[in-house]
């Protein structure tokens, strides 16, 4: 052909580091390589059974066809309840969206909102999606850098620093993925004054708003007074439930704005999965012990693999607040995160991420998932140890 086949916009989105090592892992367990893999973020459990018998009681119901564009009425409304009562943000079923994932409300949310060159504030180290989403919708990502020494903590003062005549949006995401930050109450509340004071959007993601640790209490950035009007809060089904296959996410924001996504939605998606959406109803109308027992087993993880990689040197972790991630200190080894991920690949079959796919401020540092097994998490210990051992006699 001579004319240009491909467009502009896709030569400047970048595949996904993440999803990408995901399947480099999965040709060489198809090959026979004995891989311990800590790349993978999702739950190593299976979806709680009743709520996959509420989705197979849907089908066999005719639950099969074309629903409602922004989800089942029914399900908005147990969203709306769910975060009136858990998280304090005033909603009704009119500010809810259901979408095709938490991530499908993501792009949504920067689609509906952002202009050529309207500037996008994220905390960095970040999702490895959130800068090619906002590249999707022609914004442009201002990296706020965070640092160890401040438990990966972004600040209001950080924020207030890069803040231009073109920032129109704030992401937060909290627990931070990768590096399982928690933001307090009054460090949210630091933030929302700025936020107040530049007249900024916020899209906070908190699908792992119920993996948190320690006992440690949950704020929701739109419960924080005048930020509702300015929030659009994106969750899901994923993590809490552990059903990452599924699909299904959701939004909440003023009706002006999820009016807006629907729009989007409508155009593409047309509507989120049906009876994926009965198997999310009987998660939300039931308390589900599978999902709190989760949390209690990644906490037990997470105590025992912080303490056995701390006995190797030179690597070392803060033990995150929220989520099931690790994020590993590794520049002892004086090689790029990329490097050694793909050494630790290569001479002792295990798999991390580098902290170099989450942004500048994640060089030097591999992202771990504890979502696996004790025997895989022992295994894992026992191959870093062997990779220092090699790297630093051949350093």
């Amino acid at each position: 052909m001579t004319k240009k086949i491909f467009s502009n916009l896709i030569g400047r989105i970048q595949p996904s580091g993440t999803i990408a090592l995901t399947d480099k892992v999965r040709e060489l367990k198809k090959a026979g390589k004995d891989i311990v893999d800590l790349t993978v973020g999702e739950p190593d459990f299976d979806t709680p059974v009743k709520i996959k018998q509420a989705a197979i009681q849907a089908l066999m119901d005719g639950k099969t066809k074309y629903g409602a564009s922004a989800g089942l009425p029914e399900l908005r409304a147990l969203i709306a309840k769910k975060l009136n009562v858990e998280n304090g943000i005033l909603a009704v079923a009119e500010n809810i969206i259901v979408t095709p994932g938490a991530k499908q409300a993501l792009v949504y949310a920067f689609m509906i909102l952002l202009d050529e060159g309207d500037e996008v504030l994220i905390p960095d180290p970040y999702w490895v999606s959130y800068p090619q989403m906002v590249e999707l919708a022609g914004g442009t990502t201002v990296p706020v850098p965070t640092k160890e020494e401040n438990n990966f903590k972004i600040t209001a003062k950080d924020i207030e620093k890069l803040i231009t005549s073109k920032t129109k949006i704030l992401v937060l995401v909290n627990p931070n993925n990768p590096t399982g930050t928690l933001l307090s109450k009054k460090e949210l509340e630091s933030i929302a004054e700025v936020v107040k004071r530049h007249d900024l959007i916020v899209i906070t993601d908190e699908v792992y708003e119920k993996i948190i640790f320690d006992n440690s209490k949950y704020t929701s950035f739109a419960s924080i007074p005048g930020m509702e009007e300015r929030t659009i809060t994106v969750n899901g089904f994923s993590k809490t439930f552990a059903m990452t296959g599924w699909r299904l996410g959701y939004a909440c924001a003023p009706k002006a704005f999820i009016e807006k996504m629907l729009i989007l939605q409508q155009q593409s998606a047309t509507c989120p999965n049906a009876f994926a959406q009965y198997g999310a109803i009987y998660a939300m109308e039931n308390k589900i012990p599978e999902a709190a027992e989760l949390v209690k087993e990644y906490e037990k993880r997470r105590n025992k693999t912080v303490k056995n990689l701390g006995k190797v040197k030179p690597y070392s972790c803060i033990a995150p607040a929220g989520t099931f991630y690790l994020f590993l200190n590794i520049k002892g080894f004086g090689k790029t995160s990329m490097k050694v991920a793909e050494e630790l690949l290569d001479k002792v079959h295990l798999a991390a991420v580098p902290g170099s796919s989450f942004g500048k401020a994640g060089e030097g540092y591999l992202r771990l998932s504890f979502a696996t097994s004790d025997k895989n998490l022992e295994e894992a210990v026992k191959r870093f140890k062997q990779y220092a051992e090699y790297a630093l006699k051949n350093k």
